[in-house]
């Protein structure tokens, strides 16, 4: 299924993340697709996975930047927006507080897309 074919695409470039050093430019087209099926039930943890895998290829502030650009420039559902707010406190449990740029995630979870959403 359809389905079956993304799981395996993501899966790939969940390896490359972890097994190489993956340049920037190849996941940031992809972003945004990633991030509105995050809500999906059956490719969601993969998602999750991934931008996890990619943050520590990038470094969790390079992927959460990219996440809050992308939710700003384009109008995302409110699942989305929750799914984006619960990555953040996967990434914060995972990687601590002192990784992420923490003025910018107030700003972002004080906002529009927080909570004036």
């Amino acid at each position: 299924s359809n389905f079956n074919i993304m799981n395996l695409v993501w899966d790939n470039l969940i390896l490359l993340a972890e097994k190489s050093s993956m340049p920037k430019g190849c996941l940031l087209p992809i972003l945004s697709q990633i991030i509105a099926k995050l809500p999906d039930r059956k490719q969601g943890v993969v998602l999750k996975n991934l931008l996890l895998a990619c943050c520590e290829c990038y470094g969790p502030s390079a992927i959460l930047g990219n996440i809050y650009k992308l939710n700003e420039t384009s109008r995302c559902s409110p699942k989305v927006l929750e799914e984006c707010i619960n990555f953040m406190t996967s990434v914060i449990e995972d990687f601590g507080a002192a990784q992420v740029e923490v003025k910018k995630l107030i700003k972002y979870l004080a906002g529009d897309f927080g909570l004036k959403a």
